[in-house]
């Protein structure tokens, strides 16, 4: 539907103003499926809570399944490197068959079945390789933990987002259908000889600026709804709107807090701490490789040989130590070595790298949070401001002291001011969720009660 061309403001008086309410009825009323409020129940929208959606990601997500399944994985190495440590046995079948000489007749048999029973007595590398091991299962759980707190804070960003622009797209409507009931009032002043045709047509003109304006907010709506289904890995259609409710605070109350819980609790810490443990135990690891390697190794055998219709039967057993001790590698352990303690080195520097980072970025989603307050507050007192002008310009208008410039400036600013304030309060939960998943407190609980106060 078009807005204020030119064709339908010069028809007869009473036919306009109806065409114009008949618009506003039917874009004022909710859209259809939405909410459940319009259209088929059974096609009705449901909208989606953020705590539905975490719990979904959490068990569907790609990037969480394949985390978790490197952690099984890497928790079956500590058993590969304990078997090292085991005893360990094994049967042996020996069948030969020979000729005297080639052109011999008569062959000689020899069959023979035992068994062997290997005990470690002394190996330092398997022993370190299982600490290696341990170590290594360690930093990948942590990984996944990891990788779980990016995904929920990456989902609380994406739905907030969405709830954000559902309230934007909203309050564009809004603002429009003011215009459209504007219009309506100039057209019923233009009829009766008290207002002016450019009056009707820069209100449409404006109405008409503002559904595009809605179309391009549902087109907006649409991507981040797109984005949010891939995180959590479900079909999303709708979410809760962010209310106008002023948040609350769930976070540590000063940064030197949150950074002292971070550093004990940030997910990203501990598995870089891990990752040096790790790296540590391989110096370990490849030091032990220079190590002896001592085994009590015991035999139990039966032999039958045959031969020219004769047999005999020899039983035996057999228990000793083994000793292997390496004698010349070719410097390949030293290298190894070397290599080892040059990814300590580089471990380290990772995770004093982090906990600089990690400071840093505490700093500064507090400094954003405190910025997002200050600007909350200061565009509700510019709205309070704003509809105490909007309320005077109308009357003023009603008395013939304003003009409908000044009116729709005044709404215009009005409707300014309520979308400033949404993007202020969705500013102060998006530096909430960042100072939560650094602090290494973002959980379900956390989802959940940033969920109550977004929607109120």
């Amino acid at each position: 539907m078009e807005f204020g061309s030119l064709r339908s403001i010069q028809w007869a008086g009473g036919q306009t103003v109806q065409m114009a309410q008949a618009g506003i009825e039917q874009l004022s009323a909710p859209r259809a499926g939405r909410d459940g409020l319009a259209g088929d129940s059974a096609s009705a929208t449901v909208r989606l809570r953020l705590s539905e959606l975490a719990a979904n990601a959490l068990r569907n997500q790609p990037l969480v399944v394949s985390a978790d399944a490197r952690a099984r994985a890497d928790f079956e190495k500590i058993e590969q490197a304990r078997a090292l440590l085991r005893p360990n046995a094994a049967a042996t079948l020996n069948v030969r068959r020979e000729f005297e000489n080639a052109g011999s007749t008569v062959p000689f048999q020899n069959f023979a079945a035992g068994a062997q029973v290997t005990v470690p007595l002394y190996r330092p590398q398997a022993g370190a390789g299982v600490d290696f091991a341990q170590f290594q299962f360690e930093a990948t759980r942590s990984a996944k933990f990891e990788t779980e707190r990016d995904l929920l804070a990456a989902l609380a960003t994406a739905y907030l987002a969405a709830g954000q622009l559902e309230a934007e797209t909203e309050l564009l409507e809004a603002e429009r259908n003011g215009l459209l009931i504007q219009r309506v009032l100039n057209e019923r002043r233009m009829n009766g000889g008290i207002g002016t045709l450019v009056e009707v047509l820069e209100t449409a003109a404006r109405a008409e600026l503002l559904q595009g304006q809605v179309r391009g907010a549902e087109g907006t709506e649409k991507l981040q709804l797109a984005e949010l289904a891939r995180l959590a890995n479900t079909p999303v259609e709708r979410v809760l709107r962010l209310g106008e409710r002023t948040p609350g605070v769930v976070v540590p109350a000063t940064s030197g807090h949150a950074l002292a819980l971070a550093r004990e609790q940030n997910a990203t810490l501990k598995r870089l701490r891990l990752a040096a443990e790790s790296a540590r135990a391989t110096v370990s690891v490849q030091q032990a490789g220079s190590s002896p390697v001592v085994d009590l190794v015991g035999n139990v055998e039966r032999s039958r040989f045959e031969f020219n219709g004769s047999r005999s039967q020899t039983p035996s057993s057999q228990l000793g130590v083994r000793l292997s001790v390496p004698l010349f590698t070719g410097g390949l352990i030293d290298a190894r070595v070397r290599e080892a303690q040059a990814s300590v080195e580089r471990a380290e520097a990772d995770l004093q790298d982090a906990e600089l980072t990690l400071s840093a970025d505490i700093t500064k989603a507090f400094v954003d949070l405190e910025r997002a307050r200050g600007q909350l507050q200061a565009n509700l007192a510019a709205l309070a401001i704003a509809n105490t002008s909007l309320n005077a310009t109308v009357k003023a208008f009603e008395a013939g002291v304003r003009g409908n410039i000044d009116v729709l400036n005044a709404q215009q600013q009005t409707f300014s001011g309520r979308r400033e304030s949404l993007r202020a309060r969705s500013a102060i939960y998006q530096a909430q969720i960042r100072i939560l998943a650094l602090a290494g407190l973002l959980n379900m609980d956390q989802l959940g009660k940033l969920e109550r106060m977004m929607s109120e």
